[in-house]
């Protein structure tokens, strides 16, 4: 009982940051956004923005998205284990066609975060859409900015 209540006693705050991934894919890189609502011991929104590089300097215009629930769990104080689930998409604009596609995702993260200050994200997410076989695994890390801690009656 205890365990529980420090999960849920700090109050929430968010974490948003860049993030440089790297695909199941060889020699890909994507860069994006993500972000996560940090509450411990409570599921808050998690999501993700991104585009693939190597796209960008082919003339087409990708966008991944993700987006859905975390449950962070505290593994000391500023540090979290942050499993996640949701809905992915993937939208290519490519030589006056526009492609897309709807998936769902699984991942886990960690999170190292100072309050109102600088902290680092690391994280695999596996995405997984009908057209694509097996699925696709993303690894990202990346520098986030966390919000100061709002106040406990603000949970």
């Amino acid at each position: 009982a205890l365990a529980g209540q420090q999960l849920s006693s700090a109050a929430p705050q968010w974490a948003v940051g860049g993030a440089v991934g790297v695909p199941g894919a060889i020699g890909l890189v994507t860069v994006g956004v993500t972000g996560t609502r940090v509450a411990p011991g409570r599921i808050g929104f998690d999501f993700a923005a991104g585009t693939l590089v190597q796209a960008l300097m082919n003339g087409r215009l990708p966008l991944g998205l993700r987006a859905g629930g975390a449950l962070p769990v505290t593994i000391s104080e500023n540090t979290y284990l942050v499993p996640s689930a949701g809905v992915s998409a993937v939208m290519v604009y490519n030589e006056s066609r526009f492609d897309s596609s709807v998936g769902l995702n699984t991942g886990l993260a960690v999170l190292f975060l100072t309050p109102g200050s600088y902290g680092f994200r690391v994280g695999l997410t596996r995405h997984a859409f009908p057209k694509v076989r097996g699925g696709l695994m993303l690894f990202e890390m990346g520098v986030v900015k966390s919000g100061p801690r709002a106040p406990a009656d603000r949970r």
